[in-house]
């Protein structure tokens, strides 16, 4: 794992420089994920549970480095954000990508798709979520649970 860059270094704890789990904004991270929008309802039932996205695991609102990702698979470095009207501000796209730079900067692939998109052409976010994985794998290889006994 990449260690962090100096600029997060100062900001993590000690306890945090070789983990990615963000204790300090645990609680907030489970208000988030008692209270999912409806298209992060609809992407983690259709698409993201329980190994349904080629038997990788995502965890639901996940806080790391001072954020929150909406969505997150360890085994691929992946990020899956959902968007809604906010994100379209000059100020919150500006957060936006400081965030994914700095998310980028840590080693992870940050993905972004709309409510709309999600709502509206599920089929397409999932066919584009299963392009993306089948990159990865082509440069890492499988590293999905399905695969896990013979790994172990």
């Amino acid at each position: 794992m990449p260690q962090p860059s100096t600029r997060l270094h100062a900001y993590l704890q000690p306890t945090m420089v070789n983990r990615i789990y963000d204790p300090r904004r645990a609680a907030f991270a489970k208000g988030l994920r008692n209270g999912m929008t409806k298209a992060e309802a609809c992407l983690w039932k259709y698409a993201l549970r329980g190994g349904r996205l080629k038997g990788y695991g995502f965890h639901r609102q996940w806080p790391m480095f001072g954020y929150i990702a909406d969505f997150y698979c360890a085994e691929l470095r992946l990020i899956v954000e959902v968007d809604g009207g906010i994100h379209n501000t000059p100020e919150q796209q500006a957060h936006d990508a400081k965030r994914t730079e700095v998310l980028n900067g840590e080693g992870f692939q940050v993905v972004r798709f709309t409510n709309a998109q999600v709502l509206e052409q599920m089929a397409s976010v999932i066919g584009h979520l299963e392009d993306l994985v089948q990159r990865i794998e082509q440069d890492q290889g499988d590293l999905s649970r399905a695969t896990w006994k013979t790994k172990r």
